[in-house]
């Protein structure tokens, strides 16, 4: 058993000592400096981050019996009007199971965490005054003020911003200082205050005053008790101990703070302004808390010593983070003393260099919000914009669109061909130079034209239809102000710009890996292990983990390639991970650790020189590295992109069978198992940037991979590799391989483009026996993949082999239900002559129905842990489509299941209410657009519609972001700098953007599990 002293019996010592007893073999006992514990200090805000922590601490239920969890925050003038109301965690709360925000007096914390401690028997001395620090080679003495003294293997500093663990040992130089400012509080009980004041002051309330924000917040459970607060210069008081806080009860004192108040909201109207006065009138004691400020860098630890909270890194408290952050850091030092045989110094680095950015990040936002000088207020709102004639608008796109769609000429069939086992023409596409006497009329149907003026070729009619449509929706709803002036992406573009389209060709920079710490480059492997790897196969586990394992303990002790490798193998960890997982696991969101892995796995690259050093280890870093960008570049990108991928694969001859080229069994299985996993890849890229699988620029007689388990091969083994005949890992990659190789036969036998208009319902001969002809050759083709998939899941699927088996099955099921319903010919359609009376109907219902398979297999694999899968296949162009046609037909069954496809879509993608994305703003427009026509409908049937929970907080973020842009923007990150010292992050609070990085980007800190 190992011994820690904790200086500090605040939250974070008494954090610090429940969770090493917790979870570690090191036993604590507390010194604190107060006589008692103390009674100064108002009420402390407790976000998502901090409140998880304590849920694990087992303290949750004890706090919120004491708190108040009201998270709503109105935005008041003087007149009592309410100038805008937000909730500051209504989606974090629901993304972390009713776990959201909390506000609590500092007292009742500290009484639920001496609770707790007492409980487990921890041991808390108060009146003890450090006053020296000795180390030596097997533990540290510390000497307090009465003489006494205590001895023990670690020292945590816990005593706050006025540390003496800092001061007398770890880093004397780095010192505080006072700001000048202070917040005035008083907490009152809600009965000395007007009748119905308790449902007024549940939550926030911010009111602009002509000297800053006078602030009001419910604190207690029983919405008992509230707080006002104030923020000014104050000078501090000549005696006494004033670093944690003082409080004025003198009468003529008392009248004087309170007649400057009174005087400063005399004009606020109405029952809000009675409210007002009556809290200060009803004032008998005002509390001060000084703002100290601690600059940042500084020792958090030297030897045996180590501080946490604000003892290392105190910072302005308008980030509303103190505890939160202090919480943090218990968790993270606790799991790194977790393994007894760690040196301390190596668990103290770790712990500052985790930790470090994450804080780094906190305080920067914090002192934004805190140096800002001018209070932002609401301009006068912009004129109403001019809106288009939107349905005549609409109705006219659809009218020739339809017209266009109608003048496509049928195509010549292209030639039959045999194909290889791979299902491959001997006679790629296009292998004649010579131009066709129709050429000029295959590009005009081909050709599509964006809102920058610049074109792209498809030959998928379905991707025609949609282009015109969402193009036609787009124009219809984009305002006409001068921020919409320039030309407007597609919505089923979506480039994040944050990727260049060949990001790992760009030079290599000197910017610094971030490399995981042993614990955490483990934990990444074992996510990789769990979820990616069963849908991927291209690493041979048991040939790369020393590998894995080496680098854990320092990345240079592995080759540059497989440090490419390794850092592409975190990025998909990051990618299979919840927000929630990755902030608990590495302290920052998923997007700041993939550039950070992404940027990394280009650097190695570039040192290895991979544009001319082509090897296996090459090719899989590449293909898991473009599947982590998959969803962060449009899917046209994507497709360019992986044809590299093609073509260094073929300049390798993964296209020729290892037996053909005379490797050896190990060798040629890894093989197979990448090039199928390459042509899938490409295969894929290509359906979605709407250009068929068939445009793939070569044969190939490589043979489909074994089904074997890694353990059936070695690289060291001659011996023949035989496939099994039972379950194994392989059977996700071989049902999908098995699944596009019937695509990429498909698009190289049939005429994709005519074909798939006439299985829409659009005759383009007018001629029934082809149209018939059409279906049953598509049928002929689908009962070969389905009497291929039923026999090879029959005998290589198991109902108890595992989750990728399950997998497995979900795709098997999903890709054979889309076929029979594309496959029914429109009048052979249950909805014929009710709700379908031509192919648009019928488009209207394929893409209802592919928005249900989503949404069906999304809930599927999430149950076996591939939600991160699903997500990487949702594409905002359906949606986008979807919502357009739910607004032409608003009623009627197909719609109503449509409706629920939408709602369902917005539970699972949580990122399409972020209005500060230009593709999610315009597809709110979209689909608040579509339910506003849908509510008109059914009410002139004499109906009524409840609006769903996610069409009001669409409204909500659109709202907001709309008053945005209405004049001038409100700044919530720096509207309330004034009263911050006792607000604890207000202003941070009314920023979404900030919301989402106390309990998103960056939030949970690094290993907190």
């Amino acid at each position: 058993m190992r011994k820690a002293i904790i200086i500090g019996g605040g939250p974070a010592g008494l954090s610090a000592a429940l969770r090493l007893q917790q979870i570690t073999d090191v036993t604590a006992t507390v010194y604190e400096l107060r006589p008692e514990p103390t009674t100064l200090g108002g009420a402390v805000g407790l976000l998502p981050n901090g409140l998880r922590l304590f849920h694990r601490l087992g303290v949750y239920d004890d706090l919120l019996s004491h708190g108040s969890s009201h998270s709503m925050v109105n935005l008041r003038s003087l007149k009592g009007d309410i100038i805008t109301t937000q909730d500051i965690v209504g989606r974090v709360r629901e993304q972390n199971g009713g776990i959201g925000y909390l506000r609590i007096k500092r007292i009742d914390l500290l009484q639920v965490l001496l609770k707790a401690a007492e409980k487990a028997k921890i041991p808390i001395h108060y009146g003890k005054k450090i006053v020296e620090i000795e180390e030596s080679e097997h533990e540290v003495k510390v000497t307090f003020s009465d003489g006494t003294t205590d001895t023990g293997d670690i020292l945590l500093g816990c005593d706050g911003i006025h540390s003496a663990v800092r001061k007398l040992y770890v880093d004397p130089k780095h010192a505080t200082e006072y700001t000048g400012f202070s917040g005035l509080f008083a907490l009152l009980p809600i009965s000395a205050l007007p009748e119905g004041s308790a449902d007024e002051l549940k939550g926030i309330n911010a009111t602009f005053t002509t000297d800053g924000v006078f602030l009001t917040m419910s604190c207690s459970a029983k919405d008992d008790e509230a707080l006002w607060g104030f923020s000014k210069e104050v000078p501090l008081p000549k005696t006494g101990d004033t670093r944690d806080g003082w409080e004025v009860k003198r009468e003529e004192e008392i009248a004087g703070f309170k007649n400057d108040l009174l005087d400063l909201i005399s004009d606020a109207k109405g029952e809000w302004g009675n409210i007002m006065r009556a809290m200060v009138q009803e004032t008998s004691v005002v509390r001060f808390y000084p703002v100290y400020k601690l600059a940042s860098g500084g020792k958090w630890y030297k030897g045996r010593c180590l501080l946490l909270g604000d003892a290392a890194h105190a910072m302005a408290p308008h980030a509303g983070q103190g505890v939160s952050m202090a919480a943090e850091d218990v968790f993270m030092i606790a799991r790194l003393l977790e393994d007894p045989e760690r040196s301390l110094e190596d668990a103290f680095a770790a712990f500052d260099r985790i930790r470090r950015p994450r804080v780094d990040e906190i305080t920067m936002q914090a002192t934004k919000n805190s140096e800002a000088e001018v209070l932002c207020t609401p301009s006068t709102p912009a004129p109403a914009r001019k809106r288009r004639a939107t349905k005549q608008d609409l109705l006219e796109r659809v009218e020739r669109c339809e017209a266009l769609l109608k003048g496509y000429a049928p195509v010549v069939d292209r030639p039959q061909t045999p194909s290889s086992s791979n299902h491959v023409p001997d006679d790629p596409p296009g292998a004649s130079f010579e131009p066709s006497s129709s050429a000029q009329e295959l590009n005009a149907s081909y050709i599509t034209t964006r809102n920058d003026g610049s074109v792209r070729f498809t030959d998928s009619f379905g991707t025609v239809v949609m282009h015109e449509e969402l193009v036609a929706i787009q124009n219809s709803i984009k305002s006409d102000d001068s921020a919409d002036d320039g030309p407007v992406e597609s919505i089923y573009e979506s480039p994040y710009k944050t990727y260049p389209v060949t990001e790992f060709e760009t030079s290599a920079s000197d910017t610094p890996d971030t490399q995981p710490g042993p614990v955490e480059a483990m934990n990444l492997w074992e996510h990789f292990l769990e979820r990616v790897n069963p849908l991927t196969k291209i690493v041979h586990v048991p040939t790369l983990e020393p590998y894995v394992m080496r680098a854990a303990v320092g990345m240079h002790l592995v080759p540059i390639e497989y440090q490419a490798l390794l850092y592409s193998i975190y990025a998909m960890a990051v990618i299979s991970m919840s927000e929630q997982e990755c902030f608990d696991l590495l302290g920052h969101s998923r997007d700041t650790m993939l550039k950070h892995y992404g940027g990394s796995t280009k650097r190695a690259l570039m040192k290895y020189n991979h544009r001319e050093n082509y090897t296996m280890i090459t090719l899989q870093t590449l293909i898991l590295y473009l599947l982590s960008l998959e969803d962060r570049i449009h899917r046209h990108a994507s497709w360019v992109t992986s044809g590299i991928v093609v073509r260094m694969a073929y300049s390798m001859g993964y296209h020729r069978d290892g037996e053909c080229l005379g490797l050896g069994p190990f060798e040629t299985e890894m093989r197979r198992r990448i090039w199928c996993q390459i042509i899938i890849q490409d295969a894929k890229n290509a359906l979605l940037s709407g250009l068929s699988a068939a445009m793939l620029p070569m044969q190939w007689d490589t043979k489909p991979p074994l089904n074997i388990n890694d353990a059936d091969m070695s690289p060291s083994s001659d011996s023949p590799i035989v496939s099994r005949e039972g379950p194994t890992e392989m059977a996700y990659v071989l049902v999908a391989r098995l699944i596009y190789a019937y695509k990429i036969d498909c698009d190289n036998h049939i005429d994709t483009p005519t074909n798939e208009a006439i299985l829409l319902g659009m005759s383009l001969t007018n001629d029934e026996n082809t149209d018939r002809a059409v279906f049953g050759k598509f049928r002929e083709q689908s009962e070969e993949l389905r009497r291929a998939l039923e026999s090879y899941t029959a005998k290589y699927i198991g109902d108890g082999a595992g989750k990728v088996h399950v997998a497995a099955t979900i795709l098997k099921t999903t890709i054979l239900e889309k076929l029979d319903d594309v496959l029914s010919p429109i009048k052979e359609q249950e909805e014929w002559g009710i709700e379908i009376f031509n192919w648009k109907d019928n488009l209207f219902k394929m893409i209802m129905l592919s928005m249900e398979y989503q949404c069906n297999a999304h809930d599927k694999m999430a149950a076996v842990g591939f939600e991160w899968y699903m997500k990487l296949q949702f594409y905002p162009d359906m949606l986008a489509s979807l919502t357009s046609q739910l607004y032409r037909r608003p009623v009627g069954s197909l719609s109503d299941r449509g409706w629920r496809a939408v709602e369902r879509l917005h539970g699972h993608y949580p990122e399409l209410f972020d209005m500060s994305q230009r593709q999610q703003l315009m597809q709110a427009q979209f689909t608040l657009k579509a339910w506003e026509a849908r509510k008109i409908a059914v009410a002139q049937r004499g109906g009524s519609l409840e609006t769903p929970a996610y069409i009001v907080q669409l409204g909500q973020a659109l709202s907001e972001m709309e008053a945005q842009k209405a004049g001038k923007p409100i700044d919530w990150n720096t509207l309330w700098t004034d009263l911050q010292p006792f607000g604890d992050g207000l202003n941070s609070f009314m920023s979404e953007e900030f919301v989402q990085m106390s309990d998103g980007p960056s939030a949970r800190g690094h290993g907190l599990v």
